[in-house]
């Protein structure tokens, strides 16, 4: 619970000192009222969502069963141009499970994924990414690799809200997670 009110505070804290960014005579959109977003160099993205763990063991299930799991996240979006970004990602899984892998038995608590990821926007709204990076855990990292999507709907001003897929593939296991993803742009616009 402490974790998520601190990245609640991030979240907030960094669009509060974003609000200054907009003093340049730029008109404000409403939602739903344009077909254009605003790029902006940066942008900081708090995620919540659930993580489907297809092998893992838990309290109550074991096997092939459907074991879902809370996943938080923060993450960082610096906007080359219009259609590419380079990303930081950081996942929190919030609960324990374990994971059969051969004849190894892993107990995963509270795994931090980090991916450093690229991403690519063929249209205005939609985006794709991918991405490496580690899976940390207590007992055993593993390295990762992320593939995902997500569609933008603009909220207010430099806010968006997006649901987002992932995909990400360890030696060990493959999860996906479903999420919405609330986003604050900020800094320099982008000539189109």
């Amino acid at each position: 619970m402490i974790v998520r009110f601190s990245f609640i505070v991030l979240f907030i804290s960094i669009s509060i000192a974003g609000n200054g960014q907009n003093h340049n005579g730029e008109a404000h959109q409403d939602f739903g009222t344009h077909n254009h977003i605003t790029q902006r160099k940066h942008a900081i993205h708090y995620l919540n969502g659930l993580t489907l763990l297809p092998d893992a063991i838990t309290e109550s299930h074991e096997g092939k069963q459907l074991n879902f799991i809370n996943t938080i996240g923060v993450s960082y979006q610096y906007q080359f141009d219009s259609r590419f970004a380079a990303m930081i990602i950081t996942d929190l899984e919030m609960e324990s499970y374990m994971l059969r892998s051969d004849d190894e038995l892993y107990f995963r608590e509270n795994v931090l994924l980090v991916v450093l990821a690229g991403s690519y926007e063929p249209t205005t709204h939609f985006e794709i990414f991918a991405g490496s990076g580690v899976e940390f855990e207590s007992s055993k990292n593993f390295a990762v690799a992320r593939f995902g999507i997500e569609y933008h709907f603009h909220i207010a001003n430099d806010w968006y809200v997006s649901p987002e897929l992932t995909m990400d593939i360890t030696e060990i296991q493959n999860t996906y997670t479903g999420a919405f993803k609330f986003t604050r742009k900020f800094g320099k616009v982008l000539a189109h």
